[in-house]
């Protein structure tokens, strides 16, 4: 059961990051640096997912992936943007494609290690199994 909710909690920390890389990223191909409305932008984003959450649209489960809960945490995508952009305020828009490059790299990262946390997970139940007896 623990490792079922790893594993759940895993893949949405993905999705996380990967919509917090995408907002990173596309601020930047348009031009902005790190400054302030672009902070406020990704803020005022979070604060709007955050506030619709509840009546976004129930998708379900596809592929084994349960869809309405990474739609629900959307907005800490949004989120950790603003907190990234807050961080590197004033940074070039070269800086902060970067920056959401290594955010994506992060949540990639994340994404190929998820059967490992998996395979840790059993380790330590099956120790705390054998311990017990």
């Amino acid at each position: 059961m623990r490792r079922r909710a790893l594993v759940r909690t895993t893949a949405a920390l993905t999705v996380q990051l990967l919509v917090a890389s995408a907002l990173l990223v596309g601020a930047s191909l348009v031009g902005t640096g790190a400054d302030l409305p672009v902070v406020v932008a990704f803020a005022a984003a979070s604060v709007a997912l955050f506030a619709v959450r509840d009546r976004l649209p129930d998708v379900g489960v596809v592929v084994g992936h349960d869809i309405d809960r990474y739609l629900a945490d959307l907005w800490t995508g949004a989120a950790a943007a603003a907190v990234t952009a807050l961080v590197l305020l004033g940074a070039t828009p070269g800086e902060l494609q970067a920056a959401g490059g290594l955010v994506g790299l992060a949540a990639m990262a994340n994404h190929f290690l998820r059967p490992f946390y998996a395979l840790a997970a059993d380790l330590v139940a099956w120790i705390r199994g054998s311990s017990a007896a």
